[in-house]
């Protein structure tokens, strides 16, 4: 299996402790079915198209203090767009809500953060994403980021590089590598984000 793909994100604070989120991809699969796989699956599938599309809520409801942790929790809702896809999109409603903590330290800051999954096509309910994620700051140009995150059988280590290059500006490399023997073997990637009205809610911080 391989795949390109191009994200757009964009994210708006209500207020310090909430803020909204949005996500799209437009991507390019394809799938070439293995020498000795003696199932019934074409030589080759391609697609392409839009991807996932996805929003999420994020409440901050407890701030850190010197004695315990921030708290916040997400409710996360990826929208039915491609139903008759096999490689791209999702066929049908997903729903998330988790929870998840942030405590800073002298070395950086750790967060913590689990997730429950309604899955409606398959009308179960699972454990979704959990991830554990480190952040440093080196100055007040570079970060280092780096987390171990996934769903079940899926588990990537991420690995990230960010340059700010602006107060309200960042560019990013990013590598993801497969843990386990479902997830993808290697998932480079390159972004830029950008702040547009001032230094922005900074939830999205939380993750990477």
């Amino acid at each position: 299996f391989r795949a390109s793909e191009f994200l757009i994100f964009a994210g708006y604070g209500l207020t310090d402790a909430l803020n909204i989120e949005f996500e799209a991809a437009m991507i390019d699969a394809e799938l070439e079915r293995a020498a000795n796989d003696p199932t019934a699956v074409p030589d080759d599938v391609s697609e392409s198209g839009l991807g996932d599309v996805q929003t999420q809520i994020n409440w901050m409801w407890s701030r850190e203090t010197v004695s315990r942790p921030a708290f916040f929790s997400f409710f996360e809702t990826v929208y039915p767009l491609q139903k008759d896809k096999k490689l791209i999109g999702t066929s049908d409603w997903e729903l998330k809500f988790g929870t998840g903590m942030v405590r800073g330290f002298k070395w950086g800051t750790m967060t913590i953060r689990a997730a429950a999954e309604y899955n409606r096509s398959e009308r179960t309910f699972d454990l979704g994403e959990i991830a554990v994620e480190y952040l440093r700051r080196l100055s007040s140009s570079w970060r280092v980021y780096t987390g171990v995150e996934g769903t079940q059988d899926e588990i990537e280590l991420i690995t990230e590089l960010q340059w700010h290059f602006t107060p309200g500006a960042y560019a990013k490399i990013n590598n993801a590598f497969g843990i386990t023997s479902k997830a993808t073997d290697w998932a480079p990637e390159v972004g830029l984000m950008m702040s547009l009205w001032g230094a922005g809610s900074g939830l999205r911080g939380l993750g990477h």
